[in-house]
């Protein structure tokens, strides 16, 4: 009786089943190499350190903005295996990274701001299985974002040159303009009757008794403080009565305070320390008749130069206040200041502290 063999045959050398022995082995030896690549890659964690600037905007908010500095360069460590750290440096390195406060933030003056939120939020690293270890600063301080509001002023002309017959006629006679809620604050302390004006209409050059009609653009400043125009132009139409000319004046610009610091210890407590002597000595040019420029001469002294101060700026600040300087004329003269108001920046500070600002 033969026995049956419990065993196959060795396959002949570079036969058929030779050449897939060797294939099977070949697979199963590379499948091995790459978990083991793949393992070690995972095991070994390595940190990278990458340097972005940071945008603060307020997405497609059109009725939000950030009024301090909106770009911010950071830094910041990230953790993980080699090839995916390679891959987010690839992308995120001296990049920048624009990330929408308005999302997450009311408007305010001093908003604090978490750098590592923005880095998770805006790199997503997380996606990537990677970890941020440390990010510097780790707060962006100081962030002013503030409201837009809609307003509707009266249209001044600015013109020089000559004066007019009555009052020129404007078309429109208001205008719309978007203001900060914060500016808007500071131009009705400026007045309680703001207007937006257009850009000067120089007549020196039209006859006295001829008519003028011009489209004119208007001006995006209101009392000092920048404005965005939804009116942008208007067309004007003036007579004119007679020629003028210009002089430069030099002023001195002196303070009213409020009466009860007369009364009280306030001058004994806080003294106005000026950032430039000069600001405080402005050149101004002015417009009239030359009659009433004649005049001037001989009563220029009585040319008042003044900024008006409030109980608000005795409160602590770490910045100068700039404050626009009232021009008054004798009222028998039809003088007007040519251009915008002369500034000068101060700052009350108690007594026996810190000396002139920066």
């Amino acid at each position: 009786m033969s026995k049956t063999r419990g065993y196959s045959e060795e396959a002949t050398r570079f036969s058929r089943h030779w050449w897939l022995g060797v294939g099977r082995s070949l697979l199963w030896i590379g499948v091995v190499t790459v978990l083991i690549w793949v393992y070690a890659d995972m095991s070994h964690t390595d940190i990278e350190q990458i340097t972005a600037t940071v945008v603060l905007t307020t997405g497609g908010d059109k009725n939000v903005v950030i009024l301090s500095k909106p770009d911010i360069q950071i830094t910041f460590k990230v953790g993980g295996s080699r090839s995916q750290l390679d891959r987010f440096k690839r992308k995120y390195a001296n990049s920048t990274l624009p990330f929408d406060v308005s999302r997450d933030y009311k408007p305010g003056k001093n908003l604090a701001i978490p750098t590592l939120s923005i880095v998770r939020q805006t790199t997503e690293p997380e996606k990537l299985g990677l970890e941020v270890r440390s990010v510097w600063p780790d707060t962006i301080t100081g962030v002013h974002m503030d409201r837009l509001v809609l307003k509707e002023l009266p249209v001044e002309l600015a013109h020089t040159g000559a004066t007019l017959v009555g009052k020129p006629k404007i078309v429109p006679e208001n205008a719309k303009i978007r203001v900060t809620q914060t500016a808007w604050a500071r131009i009705l302390k400026v007045g309680p009757n703001p207007v937006v004006k257009t850009e000067n209409l120089d007549l020196k050059q039209i006859q006295p008794g001829q008519t003028v009609q011009k489209d004119l653009k208007l001006v995006a400043s209101v009392a000092g403080e920048q404005v965005v125009l939804v009116t942008k132009t208007a067309n004007v139409t003036v007579k004119v009565a007679q020629h003028t000319d210009t002089k430069k004046l030099t002023v001195s610009v002196f303070i009213l305070a409020p009466p009860e610091w007369a009364e009280n210890d306030t001058w004994e407590k806080y003294i106005l320390v000026r950032k430039d002597k000069l600001e405080w000595r402005p050149v101004i040019t002015v417009t009239g008749t030359k009659a009433d420029l004649e005049t001037l001469e001989e009563v220029k002294k009585e040319v008042q130069a003044y900024i008006v101060l409030t109980q608000d700026d005795l409160k602590p600040r770490e910045t100068v206040a700039t404050r626009d300087v009232q021009i008054r004329f004798p009222q028998e003269l039809r003088l007007k200041l040519v251009g915008e108001k002369p500034k000068v920046s101060f700052q009350m500070k108690p007594r026996g502290a810190a000396p002139a600002p920066p």
